[in-house]
């Protein structure tokens, strides 16, 4: 059984948010060492990470940001938002701030299937599908 390399988790969100790492590169290296999910709390400011083995990870990112998300769920603009960080337009400490700007509370991004599901405070949500 392959055991959660941390390491390489915390050294993936380190250089997202240094934007030197994309979302792409992030999941195949999750990918390598068998994360098959992740969740980030943006309320809670923690990102937990699953295995395909069952090992569970956490980790907390810093303060909450619960005052700067916004009440209100916008699904076209978080759409928008994974659009321009698709095509490099915006890094990824700018997309969570439009992210929470547009409402989302946490999201989920399912490496095995494919698709991250971004959540705002009503169970309103939006879901993204990238290539397995």
């Amino acid at each position: 059984m392959q055991s959660l390399d941390t390491h390489v988790i915390r050294q993936c969100l380190a250089m997202a948010m240094e934007n030197k790492m994309t979302f792409g590169e992030t999941v195949i290296k999750l990918r390598a060492i068998g994360v098959e999910r992740y969740n980030v709390d943006l309320m809670g400011e923690t990102a937990t990470y699953y295995s395909t083995a069952g090992e569970v990870y956490a980790l907390r990112r810093g303060p909450k940001h619960s005052a700067s998300i916004a009440e209100d769920f916008s699904d076209t603009e978080v759409a928008q938002a994974v659009k321009e960080i698709k095509i490099k337009q915006i890094g990824y400490p700018e997309f969570l701030q439009r992210i929470m700007d547009a409402g989302t509370v946490s999201y989920a991004v399912f490496l095995t299937g494919g698709r991250a599901i971004y959540f705002g405070r009503r169970g309103d949500y939006h879901i993204e599908e990238f290539p397995r």
